[in-house]
This record gives structure tokens, C-alpha cells and sequence, in this order.
């Protein structure tokens, strides 16, 4: 469980968003797709973790089965700043997470 919040804390660390686009959908970023050890790359992110949308969405898968829950919290800070732009505890999750469409 704190492996998973963890890595979603480092996940949205390092997103670079931009909010500044009239699109109407949003950025998904499935966090089983990323490669963790290239995080601090500046053109990973760039190419993976970077949208000019008004919306994120984050999946992961959790578990395979709904009886394996863990908590699930989502941490995204402005990077320059190190501003909490959106926090929220989703509770206990099991199966596949998805955070639903966040506007910031």
C-alpha cells in the first residue's frame, strides 16, 4: 500500500501540466504503462506525462481481484513550486483505480 502511494505521489511529482488549452477531454496517464526509472528524464516526461488538456485522468490496476483492496490517495503538486494543486483520499480500492476526470 505505501509502495502504490508512493509511487503515485512521484508519478504526479513530476507531471508537467498545462491547463492552458480549450480541449475538451482529458489526459490519461494508466501508471502500469510508465517506466519509473526514467521519471527525472525531462523528454520522457515530455513524451509521457506532458498534455495540453484541461482534464487528467489516472488508472492503475490495484489488484486482480475487488477482495484485495488498498488505499488509494492522489497527490498532484505543481512541480516549480512544490504547490498542492489536488489532494484527495479515494479510500479503499480494488481491481482497477481510476481517479475519474480531474479539472485543475
Amino acid at each position: 500500500m505505501c509502495k502504490l502511494r508512493a509511487f503515485l505521489c512521484l508519478l504526479v511529482c513530476v507531471v508537467l501540466f498545462s491547463t492552458a488549452s480549450l480541449a475538451e477531454n482529458c489526459f490519461t496517464i494508466n501508471v502500469d504503462t510508465l517506466n519509473p526509472a526514467l521519471l527525472n528524464d525531462d523528454a520522457y516526461v515530455q513524451a509521457h506525462l506532458t498534455a495540453q488538456t484541461q482534464g487528467l485522468r489516472v488508472l492503475k490496476s490495484i489488484s486482480d481481484s475487488n477482495e484485495l483492496a488498498a488505499r488509494v490517495r492522489l497527490t498532484i503538486r505543481q512541480t516549480e513550486t512544490d504547490t498542492v494543486i489536488f489532494d484527495k483520499n479515494y479510500g479503499y480500492i480494488g481491481g482497477n483505480f481510476d481517479s475519474g476526470d480531474i479539472y485543475l
